[in-house]
C-alpha cells in the first residue's frame, strides 16, 4: 500500500507528515512534494537534497507554500528568480532568503510592499532606510513597533509614516 501512488496522495492530502512512510520510488517525484507543500511545507524536511536543489521543483514548491523557500539548497535561496518567487506568496519569506539577497534594495521592497513585517529580516542597512522603512508602514503600519531608534525616534520620519500608514499609526 506504501507505494501505490494515488493512495499515497490522497493521505498526503489530509497528513504531510505520511511522507514519512512512503516506498523510496515515490519520494523521488516531484507530485508526491507538492500534495505534502500544500498540505503543510514543513513536510520538505524529509524530501531529498536533489530535489530541493532542483530549480523547477523549486519554484513548484514556492507556487504551492512560499514558505518552502526555508528548506530549499543554500544556492536557490540564494537565486534572485526563486526568492522573487517566494516573495509573491508572502514577504515574509524574505527570512529564508540568503544574507545578499535580504541586503538588496528590490528584493526587500518587494518583501515589505507584500508584508511590511518582513522589514525585520533585512539587512540592518535596509532596516535603518526611510524610504524602505515608509513602504513597511505602508504595507502593515504595526511595522512601528519593530522599527529601528534612528527612526522610531524621528520626529519627520513618523510624521511621514502617519501621513503613509493613515491615522492607524497614531495607535502604536
Amino acid at each position: 500500500l506504501l507505494a501505490d501512488k494515488d493512495l499515497m496522495l490522497k493521505a498526503l492530502e489530509f497528513n504531510a507528515y505520511a511522507v514519512e512512510y512512503l516506498a523510496a520510488p515515490l519520494l523521488e517525484e516531484r507530485e508526491i512534494w507538492m500534495t505534502a507543500t500544500k498540505q503543510n511545507f514543513h513536510a520538505l524536511r524529509s524530501c531529498s537534497a536533489d530535489l530541493l536543489g532542483d530549480k523547477e521543483t523549486a519554484l513548484s514548491l514556492i507556487e504551492a507554500d512560499a514558505f518552502a523557500l526555508r528548506y530549499l539548497s543554500p544556492e536557490l535561496r540564494s537565486d534572485r528568480e526563486v526568492v522573487l518567487q517566494a516573495l509573491k506568496g508572502t514577504g515574509l519569506a524574505l527570512e529564508f532568503a540568503s544574507a545578499e539577497l535580504r541586503a538588496e534594495r528590490e528584493v526587500v521592497e518587494k518583501a515589505v510592499q507584500k508584508d511590511g513585517l518582513a522589514l525585520e529580516f533585512a539587512s540592518l542597512e535596509l532596516q535603518k532606510d526611510e524610504g524602505i522603512a515608509l513602504e513597511a508602514v505602508k504595507s502593515n503600519t504595526a511595522v512601528v513597533r519593530i522599527l529601528p531608534e534612528s527612526l522610531s525616534r524621528s520626529m519627520s520620519f513618523l510624521l511621514q509614516a502617519a501621513v503613509a500608514g493613515g491615522s492607524s499609526i497614531l495607535r502604536f
